[in-house]
C-alpha cells in the first residue's frame, strides 16, 4: 500500500511537507505543492477522507497518548494530564485522552481519520513505537520525554542527565564516597521507561567520574517490611553507604527513613537523603528531604506551546529536543560526611 512516506521520497520532500499539502495547515511554495501532487498522482496515492474533508481547517483537538500500565503512578500521571489540558485550553484546544489497552491502534485510527491536529505523547519509552508511527502518519507528534528514535517527532523533557550529575555532585561536595540509589520497580526498566533509564545511567556514570562507589536497588515494595528488608540487606553488605538517592514515592521514602532509624541511623545526621522525580512534596516526609522534582506544569506547557508553534508553520525541525534544567529544592537533608 502506498503511503505518505512513499510520496515524500518520490517528491524529494519531507513527510511533514506532504502532510501540509493535503491538510492545508501551512502555506507552501507553488512549485513544492506541484511536486507533491505530481508524485501522489504517479503513485496513485489518495490521502484519507478526513484530511481531504478538513483541508484548510483545524479540528482544535489534540490527542494525548498515554498507555496506563500496572506500574503507572496515577498521582503523578494525573498531574501531567491536567497540566496538558489546562495549557491546551489557553489555545482553545480540547484534549482527547487515549489510554486503552490497544492504545497504539487507537492512536493510528484517530490520526488517520483526521480527528486531531496533533499528538502529545506521555509515558515515553527509550525506543517508542509511537515515535516510529509518526513518520508515516504525517501528523505532528510532541513527546514529553524523548526517545532515541526521535527523528520524526519533537520532544520536551527535563534534563535528567543534568539532574543525575548535579545530585551526585552535591553529595561529592559534602564528602560522600559511597551512595545508594533506589530506583522504581524493575518492570519499568524492562519496558524501557525513558527517564528512569536515563537518570540511572547519569547517576552511575557521574559517580564513576567522581570516584564514588555506586549501589543500585529496584523498588521491591512500598510497605514497611519490604523497605526494611531492602535497607537491612543493603546496609549489612555495604555499611559505608552514607547517602541515599530515591526515585520511589512518599510511602517508600518514609519507610526508608523509619528503617534507617531502627538501625540507629538518622537523616541527615548519619545518612543524607535526596528525593528524585517526585512532585515537590518531599517536605511532607517525617524528615523533609532535598528534592529534584518532576516539573509537569513546565514540561506540559512547553510541549503544548511547541505543538502550537509547529501547527502555525513556524520553523521547527523534526528531532528537535527542548531540555528543561532541573530544579533543586534544598531542605537541609544533605550533611557533610566526616571521614
Amino acid at each position: 500500500m502506498v503511503g505518505i512516506k512513499d510520496v515524500a521520497e518520490r517528491a524529494g520532500v519531507s513527510i511533514s511537507t506532504v502532510s501540509y499539502v493535503f491538510s492545508g495547515k501551512r502555506p507552501l511554495k507553488e512549485g513544492t505543492r506541484d511536486k507533491v501532487i505530481a508524485a501522489a498522482k504517479e503513485l496513485q496515492y489518495t490521502p484519507n477522507a478526513g484530511a481531504q474533508l478538513l483541508r484548510g481547517a483545524r479540528r482544535h483537538i489534540l490527542a494525548l497518548s498515554s498507555p496506563i500500565g500496572r506500574s503507572t503512578l496515577l498521582s503523578i500521571y494525573s498531574r501531567f494530564f491536567f497540566e496538558t489540558v489546562i495549557r491546551a485550553r489557553k489555545y482553545g484546544y480540547d484534549v482527547l485522552l487515549l489510554a486503552g489497552q490497544h492504545e497504539g491502534k487507537e492512536l493510528e485510527r484517530v490520526v488517520e481519520s483526521g480527528l486531531v491536529d496533533g499528538v502529545i505523547l506521555l509515558e515515553v519509552e527509550i525506543n517508542d513505537t509511537r515515535a516510529a508511527m509518526a513518520e508515516r502518519l504525517g501528523c505532528p507528534f510532541v513527546a514529553i520525554g524523548y526517545p532515541e528514535n526521535n527523528k520524526s517527532i519533537y520532544s520536551v523533557d527535563i534534563d535528567f542527565v543534568q539532574m543525575g550529575c548535579r545530585a551526585v555532585d552535591i553529595l561529592a561536595a559534602k564528602g560522600h564516597r559511597e551512595i545508594l540509589y533506589i530506583g522504581t520497580v524493575e518492570s519499568e526498566y524492562r519496558r524501557g521507561a525513558n527517564f528512569h533509564i536515563r537518570l540511572r545511567k547519569a547517576l552511575s556514570d557521574q559517580a564513576a567520574r567522581r570516584g564514588i562507589i555506586f549501589h543500585f536497588s529496584y523498588n521491591t515494595g512500598d510497605d514497611a517490611a519490604d523497605v526494611g528488608n531492602l535497607i537491612d540487606v543493603t546496609f549489612d553488605s555495604h555499611p559505608n553507604i552514607s547517602a541515599i538517592l530515591s526515585a520511589t514515592n512518599l510511602i517508600h521514602m518514609n519507610n526508608a527513613i523509619v528503617s534507617l532509624r531502627k538501625r540507629g541511623l538518622s537523616v541527615p545526621g548519619d545518612v543524607s537523603f535526596i528525593a528524585l522525580c517526585m512532585q515537590g512534596d518531599a517536605n511532607n516526609l517525617d524528615v523533609p528531604v532535598d528534592e529534584f522534582p518532576l516539573l509537569p506544569s513546565e514540561t506540559c506547557a512547553d510541549a503544548v506551546d511547541l505543538m502550537m508553534s509547529v501547527l502555525d508553520g513556524n520553523e521547527h525541525k523534526p528531532g528537535e529536543v527542548k531540555l528543561i534544567p532541573p530544579h533543586y529544592l534544598d531542605r537541609g537533608s544533605v550533611s557533610v560526611r566526616s571521614h
